[in-house]
């Protein structure tokens, strides 16, 4: 009885693999045929010789140009790949005409920090005296130990002693039409004291436009240096005035480097010509961003140096500079010129701008400016001039005398468009995505004649073999075989 259930085990597992083997057997034909049925319509070229075709020389070589050219469209993919990784850039440019145009803001700052008249004999006097190479030099560091006052304010005292523009601005006129102080906004400069700038577009100063360019939308100011006021180091390289022109987001902007310097007794015209830098992002080299700055509302590359060297110079220091902006409520005290001298300036003389992570903005408006000057007033003025101060050509010595006075101290500055065009400069990726699939479809059209939809047909063989073996496999059922 035994041995007949085992024979019957027996020729039931021999049946089972006989099923499994032709439905092998079977699928293995279906698969093939489908692999042969997708040679025929596939538009991949060459690929149905490999096949169909009944020579094996000729099944070779397809083989072999098919494998060529996918070895070659796999090296200039990886040559277009690592040119996409390059993020490399070109530079274009362009004109932008515009029917109407901002007007820049223009800062002035007189050489001179505080006038002679309200320091003398103050703390104002020494803080400037302590900061002064020549008096230092004759003087020693007696000078430094000199004492002020606890309740010395260098910033106040600047502002209340520099030098007041309603005094300094004689005449000022917008478009022909006469401007005041109030169209002014003030700001403290290290080394020039109080500076004004029009057209700030700070709180109550509205943007101005222009319309056309030339003198004719011009601001024209008539400026006294006030040279009698003169006092202190700052006011020994020049006599006159620095006048800057500048976007209206450099609140703080960087007179010592980048304003003119404007001389009395000429006739100043300053020609403005604007122009738009936008640059990419990283991982592009310019790597160009904005962030969020404590002290400043909205982002430019100087604020943000501006505030990295106030930061540095609050850590080492313990106080800040008359330019430098407070961060605190209690507003952190200025630094005294012994302190300027002695941590100040010997720190700053270690430092690398390149600590501060201060990238430039992606989108930048620069102003470029070409000056013009003349003589002036003209000689041919003083005869018309002179009856209103009850003068005569003929008196030599008042003459002589009152040209000094006017030539040595008056300034006549006109600032204006050139041209309501901008230049736009911007960079562009050299090579992107889509030149890089341009680049790769033709490839792939090149090498083996196919298109994306061709490795679309490829995807749809290998999800139709797989339902195809699934199935299979659930409709062929193969009993467990207890004894194996």
């Amino acid at each position: 009885m035994e041995m007949e259930e085992l024979k019957a085990i027996r020729e039931k597992r021999e049946n089972c693999m006989k099923e499994v083997k032709d439905a092998w057997k079977s699928e293995t034909g279906e698969a093939t045929r489908v692999i042969k049925d997708f040679s025929g319509y596939t538009t991949l070229h060459g690929f149905h010789f490999v096949l169909d075709s009944a020579s094996r020389i000729r099944r070779i070589i397809w083989i072999t140009l098919i494998s060529l050219g996918i070895c070659a469209l796999f090296f200039q993919f990886r040559d277009n790949w690592r040119k996409l990784q390059s993020y490399e850039s070109v530079i274009g440019k362009d004109i932008d005409h515009a029917e109407k145009l901002l007007f820049p803001a223009i800062t002035i700052c007189n050489q001179n920090m505080m006038r002679k008249s309200k320091i003398w004999g103050t703390d104002a006097q020494t803080f400037l005296d302590q900061q002064d190479q020549v008096k230092l030099h004759i003087f020693g560091n007696k000078l430094l130990e000199q004492e002020t006052s606890p309740d010395f304010d260098p910033g106040e005292s600047v502002m209340k002693n520099g030098h007041n523009l309603s005094e300094m601005m004689k005449d000022c006129k917008w478009k022909n039409q006469p401007c005041a102080p109030a169209n002014f906004s003030s700001f403290i400069s290290f080394m020039r004291g109080v500076c004004y700038t029009f057209n700030s577009d700070r709180r109550g100063h509205q943007k101005l436009y222009v319309t056309t360019s030339g003198k004719i939308q011009a601001l024209s100011l008539y400026l006294d240096a006030q040279p009698e006021e003169y006092y202190g180091p700052y006011s020994y390289d020049a006599t006159g005035f620095k006048i800057m022109i500048h976007d209206q987001k450099d609140l703080y902007p960087n007179i010592e480097d980048l304003a003119l310097d404007i001389t009395p007794g000429f006739t100043t015209n300053i020609r403005v010509r604007r122009s738009k830098m936008v640059s990419l992002p990283a991982p592009f080299k310019s790597a160009c961003s904005e962030k969020s700055l404590a002290a400043f509302k909205v982002y430019s590359q100087y604020a943000c140096l501006l505030e990295c060297y106030t930061n540095i110079t609050l850590e080492v220091c313990g106080c800040r500079l008359l330019s430098m902006p407070s961060f605190d409520e209690n507003k952190t005290r200025y630094c005294s010129a012994k302190e300027i001298f002695t941590c100040v300036f010997p720190k700053y003389g270690k430092f690398n701008p390149s600590s501060c992570a201060c990238p430039a903005p992606c989108t930048e408006i620069r102003y470029h400016v070409q000056a013009s000057m003349a003589y002036a007033p003209s000689n041919h003025l003083w005869d018309t001039i002179f009856p209103m101060y009850n003068m005569s050509s003929n008196d030599t010595e008042k003459v002589v005398e009152f040209q000094n006075y006017i030539r040595q101290r008056m300034a006549q500055v006109n600032i204006y468009y050139e041209s309501l065009d901008t230049e736009v400069t911007e960079e562009k990726p050299a090579y992107d995505f889509n030149a890089f699939g341009s680049d790769v479809g033709g490839n792939m059209g090149l090498f083996l004649g196919c298109s994306l939809l061709t490795l679309c047909e490829f995807v749809d063989l290998i999800v139709i073999m797989c339902l195809r073996c699934w199935r299979k496999r659930n409709t062929v059922d193969l009993k467990a075989d207890p004894y194996q």
